[in-house]
């Protein structure tokens, strides 16, 4: 892991009547999640059980000899407790699922995640935010955000989140139509601009205007990334997305104007969408992440 675990979930705290029964059957962690049991008063029997069911370590945990940080999918189960047990259970995860798990946000998009440590922190720009799964987790890593989308219930959540977060003095939200390039208030510049799966969602005209936009409102020095569906010979969008970058258009704007590329590819990928078959749609996206010359 590249990042220290953070606590998404701190349940109360147990007795010897109310220790959930599922904790007491065998059972396993999901996938991204650790455990972390605490003992504060009395003990427990434990133990470690392989995908078969068979008990592979066992232990007895109390106060003064606390159990380990239990691995996602580790399998194991409560056989016994004292009358005077009490304990309490924390979930934690990485940084990148924090609101994925506590708010059941969209995961953080995974090209922003690999960016993420390779942008200087500062000021970003997300051009298309929806619920903010993208700006939460840069603001949580110190970015001043300023997250535009056009969808009021949208911003509205993503909103309630800053400020239960604490993050709302680093987040500032506009409601704003992307294709309406013209009248965008940029405040930039801006040492990462970024929009990921929004540009195709745009008339073509705003899309390619807002691109040269993201490009001028950025620092030198400064990142942009793009994530957005294309058109190909091999795998023809067969969605009405209004915009679809071409083979080799974004990067050549970008390489045409001096940035330096850090990362482009046009592979393919699945939406969520089914054909009528049943099978996911699938179509090349176009991504790039790219330094500003200084």
């Amino acid at each position: 892991m590249s990042e220290e675990l953070i606590v998404y979930k701190r349940m109360p705290v147990w007795h010897y009547e109310n220790v959930p029964q599922g904790l007491q059957q065998p059972h396993n962690t999901k996938v991204g999640t650790w455990a972390q049991l605490k003992i504060l008063k009395g003990s427990v029997e434990f133990v470690m059980l392989s995908d078969d069911g068979q008990v592979t370590e066992r232990f007895t945990f109390d106060p003064e000899h606390q159990p380990p940080r239990l691995e996602p999918q580790q399998w194991h189960q409560i056989v016994s407790m004292s009358p005077d047990i009490e304990c309490q259970m924390d979930f934690l995860c990485e940084p990148a699922d924090y609101f994925s798990k506590r708010y059941e946000l969209t995961r953080t998009h995974s090209e922003v995640i690999e960016a993420a440590p390779q942008v200087t922190v500062g000021r970003a720009l997300d051009v298309g935010c929806g619920n903010g799964r993208n700006t939460l987790y840069l603001a949580r890593r110190g970015f001043a955000v300023d997250a535009w989308d056009w969808n009021p219930d949208s911003l509205a959540n993503l909103g309630r989140i800053a400020e239960a977060e604490g993050l709302d003095d680093d987040i500032y939200i506009s409601e704003v139509d992307l294709n309406d390039v013209g009248a965008l208030d940029f405040d930039g510049p801006y040492d990462f601009v970024f929009s990921t799966v929004v540009l195709m969602f745009l008339q073509p005209a705003s899309a390619k205007m807002l691109v040269s936009q993201m490009q001028e409102q950025t620092a030198p020095g400064g990142h942009n990334l793009i994530v957005s569906a294309m058109d190909s010979t091999d795998y023809p969008c067969r969605m009405p997305f209004p915009f679809r970058f071409q083979p080799g258009e974004l990067k050549a704007q970008y390489e045409n104007a001096g940035w330096e590329i850090i990362k482009y590819n046009e592979n393919p990928g699945k939406l969520h969408k089914t054909d009528e078959n049943g099978n996911r749609i699938e179509m090349r996206f176009a991504t790039l992440f790219a330094r500003k010359p200084d």
